[in-house]
């Protein structure tokens, strides 16, 4: 079933982003004093930490953020930076955890649609304006958030748990492309396709033509690169099979 299918990706998800977070340091390895002076309860602390990290990063290169810098506009001591985080990557890594969740929760929100349709609905006019509209919004959200989409792609490079996360994500997405693609197929459409294949294509080539065309490229028209990723994936999914040679 699409739906069991579907849970079984948000465990992987959730393993795979669950990995990255490292426990807090336990009291024993910090200051007496230090624990005495915190005034806000660990989850708060956390938060903030990662509210200033992501201000910051909205203005400052990666590479020239600093521990002493992030902590001196949360008004935490700066070694309580060690109480929750190793280093600056844990913090970038927890802030791709943030972000990958939402773009996943509207990817399944979206795949859940497609998916209760009926048969007649999913190929019609309707179905595909949604499919339109949702290219427009992943767009849109990645236009909006364009400095973290950078940083997130640079972070992955440079940071093993940063590219966990990404890549998790990426894998959920097409497992759930892949259901789409599964609920078609019994219906008698796109039968010739390879589900997992097809749907690990499109999502690395969408992810890679809006980084280069939403994220890098400012100026670009959000709705020629919506009308684009619809024709291309239509193509794909709902074109006529192949003639056999």
């Amino acid at each position: 079933m699409p739906g069991a299918n579907m849970r079984e990706t948000d465990t992987t998800l959730a393993i795979a982003i669950a990995s990255v977070k490292r426990s807090p340091r336990a009291a024993k390895d910090t200051p007496p004093r230090l624990v005495k002076r915190r005034r806000r309860a660990p989850d708060m602390a956390e938060s903030e930490i990662l509210d200033a990290a992501e201000r910051l990063l909205r203005r400052v290169p990666f590479r020239n953020l600093t521990i002493g810098a992030l902590m001196s506009t949360t008004g935490l001591r700066r070694p309580s930076f060690y109480q929750y985080f190793d280093d600056l990557y844990e913090v970038l890594a927890r802030l791709a955890q943030r972000h990958v969740k939402v773009l996943f929760q509207d990817a399944q929100r979206y795949a859940d649609r497609i998916l209760n349709m009926s048969e007649t609905d999913m190929l019609s006019e309707e179905s595909a304006a949604i499919r339109r509209a949702e290219f427009v919004r992943i767009c849109k959200v990645h236009r909006k958030d364009r400095h973290f989409h950078r940083l997130l792609a640079r972070g992955s490079a440079l940071d093993p748990a940063v590219r966990r996360i990404y890549r998790s994500y990426i894998q959920a997405i097409a497992q759930h492309t892949a259901d789409v693609i599964r609920n078609l197929q019994r219906r008698e459409v796109a039968t010739w396709l390879d589900p997992d294949e097809t749907a690990l294509a499109l999502c690395l080539m969408t992810e890679s033509y809006i980084f280069e065309k939403v994220v890098d490229g400012a100026g670009s028209d959000l709705e020629k690169v919506a009308d684009t990723l619809k024709t291309i994936w239509e193509q794909v999914i709902y074109r006529e099979p192949p003639h056999p040679k």
